[in-house]
This record gives structure tokens, C-alpha cells and sequence, in this order.
């Protein structure tokens, strides 16, 4: 048995346990059983370089992040041991004794659920940050140039944020922000149409001496060089994520922007161009479904084309669940699986993942006074994708007005996601309203999860 990644200390060493002789044990509800293959036969000799055939047996957890490497033995012993607990002293004459205290193997009787709640006390309990919130997200318009046919936010009232907002927006941040630089994500609608609005906020912070960086969410269609300038010297934007629909056919069809011949697919790419120019990073971000994932190997060939391959720019999948119900089919998943290893080959996928850490709040809905998102009007939000039926909890014009987290966090979790392999990683209500649950979500993470494992052993 070798340990492969450590996972979080902190989350490990609270789930730690005394092994007793008299138990039974079972698998823990947050243990991931693994096996992969690498015969060099079924990769190509690219792939199969510095590759050792065999199997190869993996443990891992949801809760902690640990990784461990088993024997083909110690494997069928954890398979077997699924199906029937053991007691502590035959496990430890197999020598399995340490995946007790690494929280693999948990008494037969004992609520794994329970032990996921007490992490997170405990870890909520030592957090020693600072009041204040960190993070704005503000929308400076719900209005746009694009009618996306899957946006949740169609239907909604085009509003933009008038200077008396945009002013008292610049006041609230400076007046509830924590004492170190703040992070602000614009988004809307589409946040260019409110460019004026922006640099309004951003001025005035400056002017108070407010440290802080800004993001954005845009299809780009809207910058400019001129724009730009601004971006970068009064926004202090430094990352933007670029919402795609794959090739330019399918670009322009679901974007469907209300004047084509200035908002297009070259148009995109041009804007693209400027947020790299500027040394920002751009993160592109693919939306796909069954309908347009066959065209996006061309898309990624224009972008090849127009950019290369620069280290401030990253593409990734984004499927459209909430579309047409179909994605959990298995041809999808492979397909989904080809574009993310062809993206892997032609180097967009350069960030190394980050180590595994437990995470005390999952969303911002989640995350006390941390986080919260802002409407042209004014109106306070606990999650930025605002939507007809959401409603706000205050207002900027409020000076009363707390930030703080979204009642349902305090909620039961819904009984079908209590035992859930992925819980430890998700959000505590994601059944209660969460705009980005669907039902087909164990499906996507089992296959994401199953690609990470693949991944660790170099397939």
C-alpha cells in the first residue's frame, strides 16, 4: 500500500480512529474503490511511453482527499469487504489496520453523514478569518446583446444600473469589505453593456483607496482597444472567462446576438485576442451539449490558429444540463471524454490540479459574510446566478444590511444525498433550489472522478 497524495491533513486528522480489535468495519460511504489498466497495447505509442503494463488499484476518499495505491490482494479485500464488514482483528492480520485511521474503513453501525457534519464544525469552529466580505459579484446589467436559448436569466427585465447605484455599490463594498484587497466578478447579463457603470464603481473605490481586482464574465463581443485600457488601469481586471457555443455555426446560431454583423464569432475571437494581449488570463469556457460537442474539435483548431497556445489561456467544457435531459447517456460522456483528452493534448489544460482541501463553505450561498452578489438595482443576493424567482435578502441602500449566508445552508440535507459518495463536495442544499442541480449529477462526477484516477496513473 503506498500513499499517493495525502489529501487534507486537517480533514484527516479529525476522522482519525483508534482501531478496535472487536468491531466490525465496512467501507466508508465517502471511499472510492479503483481499478485501471495500462496494457500498452490499447494506448498509442505516444500515450505508452514510460508506461509499465499491469493493473493498477486505487483508494481514495471524498472526505479527506487521500490516495493510496493498493496490491491486487488488498484490493479484493476491500471489495469483499463492501459486501461483508470485517472485525478490527482479522483486519489487522490482513495488515489493512491504517485504512481505519485514514477513515477509509468505519465501524459497521456508525453515520458517515455525521462524520462529514462534524468536519465541518469543527474546521467552521478553527477558522480564524477576518470579518468582512471578500468577494463581490455584481451585476451592472441583466441586459445583453446575445438571447443564449439556454440562459436561466431569459424572461428577466433588461435593467441597468443607474450612477446612484452604481455609487452606493462602490459605498457598500468599501463600507462591509475585509481589510485586504477584495476580489469583484462582473457578469449580467452581459457586463459590457454596463461598461460605464463599471468604471463609475471602480473610480470611486479608487479614489477611497480600496484594494481590489476584478474579474468578468462576457462573451467579449462588446471590447474594444480603447476599452481595454480602461480594463486594465481603472477595473484592474485580470482574469475573464469567455463563454463559447462551439464552432462558429453553432457559435452564431445559439448566441443568436441581435446584430450579427458586428457580434459574431470573429468578433469573440478578436476580444479574446485583446484579454491576452494584456497578459490576462483567459479562460474559455465551452457550453455543450449533444447537439454541438462534434463541432468543437474545429473550434479549438481556430483558436490554435488565432492564438496558439499561450500560458495565460485555458479552455474547459461546460455542459448545458438544464438543455434537453439527454447528457447522461453514455455516448456523450465519450464523447465528452475525447474532447477533454484532445484539449489535454494540445496543451489548453495547463493548470496542474491544486491540492485537495476540505472546503467549510462550497458556494457562496454557503459562505457567512464572504460572499455576496449585487443586482442593478441594489437588491442583495446570496448566489450571483440571480433568476425571476430568487429573492433578494437586503439591499445596498440598507446601511443596516448584513452579508451572511443563505437560510438553507442551516437545512437537513435531502436524504438521497446524505450517503452520497460525493457529498463531502458538494453543497449542503443542493436539492433546495440550487440552479446548478440536475438529476443526472453523480453520473458527471463518477466520470469526472474516474478520469482524475486515470490520470494519477498515467492513463
Amino acid at each position: 500500500m503506498i500513499i499517493m497524495d495525502p489529501g487534507d491533513k486537517r480533514t484527516a486528522s479529525i476522522v482519525a480512529k483508534r482501531m478496535r480489535q472487536d468491531r466490525l468495519y465496512r467501507l466508508s460511504d465517502f471511499a472510492f474503490l479503483f481499478s485501471g489498466n495500462t496494457l500498452k497495447s490499447s494506448l498509442s505509442g505516444a500515450e505508452a511511453s514510460g508506461l509499465e503494463e499491469g493493473d493498477y488499484f486505487l483508494l481514495h476518499s471524498t472526505l479527506t482527499g487521500m490516495t493510496v495505491q493498493l496490491s491486487e490482494q488488498e484490493s479484493m479485500q476491500l471489495t469483499d469487504i463492501r459486501k461483508h464488514p470485517i472485525r478490527g482483528c482479522d483486519l489487522d492480520a490482513a495488515g489493512l489496520s491504517c485504512l481505519v485511521t485514514d477513515g477509509f474503513l468505519v465501524e459497521r453501525d456508525s453515520d458517515d453523514y455525521e462524520q462529514y457534519e462534524s468536519i465541518r464544525f469543527v474546521l467552521r469552529t478553527m477558522s480564524r478569518e477576518e470579518k468582512g466580505t471578500k468577494f463581490y459579484a455584481v451585476l451592472p446589467t441583466t441586459a445583453c446583446n446575445a438571447r443564449c436559448f439556454y440562459c436561466y436569466e431569459q424572461g428577466m427585465t433588461a435593467r441597468t444600473m443607474d450612477t446612484k447605484t452604481a455609487d452606493q455599490t462602490a459605498a457598500f463594498i468599501e463600507r462591509t469589505r475585509w481589510h485586504q484587497p477584495v476580489k469583484i466578478t462582473w457578469l449580467g447579463g452581459e457586463p459590457l453593456v454596463a461598461a460605464p457603470s463599471i468604471s463609475r464603481i471602480c473610480k470611486r473605490l479608487n479614489d477611497k483607496n480600496v484594494p481590489f481586482h476584478s474579474q468578468m464574465i462576457t462573451n467579449g463581443t462588446l471590447m474594444s482597444p480603447q476599452l481595454l485600457e480602461e480594463a486594465v488601469k481603472v477595473w484592474h481586471l485580470d482574469t475573464v472567462q469567455v463563454s463559447v457555443d462551439g464552432n462558429r455555426e453553432d457559435y452564431e446560431a445559439r448566441k443568436s446576438f441581435l446584430d450579427p454583423r458586428h457580434y459574431n464569432y470573429e468578433s469573440m475571437l478578436r476580444a479574446a485576442g485583446l484579454f491576452l494581449s494584456a497578459g490576462m488570463e483567459v479562460r474559455i469556457r465551452c457550453n455543450i451539449d449533444e447537439d454541438n460537442v462534434e463541432g468543437l474539435t474545429s473550434f479549438f483548431d481556430d483558436v490554435k490558429e488565432h492564438f496558439g497556445c499561450p500560458d495565460n489561456l485555458l479552455i474547459y467544457l461546460n455542459t448545458l444540463f438544464q438543455n434537453n435531459g439527454k447528457e447522461s447517456t453514455k455516448e456523450f460522456l465519450a464523447q465528452m471524454k475525447q474532447m477533454n483528452q484532445y484539449l489535454e493534448q494540445e496543451g489548453f489544460h495547463q493548470k496542474a490540479e491544486e491540492p485537495y482541501r476540505f472546503r467549510i463553505n462550497r458556494c457562496m450561498a454557503d459562505s457567512g459574510d464572504k460572499n455576496v452578489a449585487i443586482d442593478p438595482e441594489g437588491n442583495l443576493f446570496h448566489c450571483m446566478r440571480i433568476s425571476n424567482e430568487m429573492k433578494p435578502f437586503g439591499s445596498i441602500f440598507d446601511e443596516n444590511a448584513a452579508v451572511c449566508s443563505d437560510p438553507r445552508a442551516d437545512w437537513p440535507v435531502d436524504e438521497q444525498c446524505r450517503h452520497c459518495l460525493f457529498l463531502p463536495g458538494c453543497t449542503p442544499f443542493w436539492k433546495h433550489g440550487c440552479l446548478n442541480w440536475h438529476k443526472n449529477c453523480y453520473h458527471f462526477k463518477m466520470k469526472a472522478l474516474e478520469d482524475r484516477m486515470k490520470k494519477r496513473i498515467g492513463l
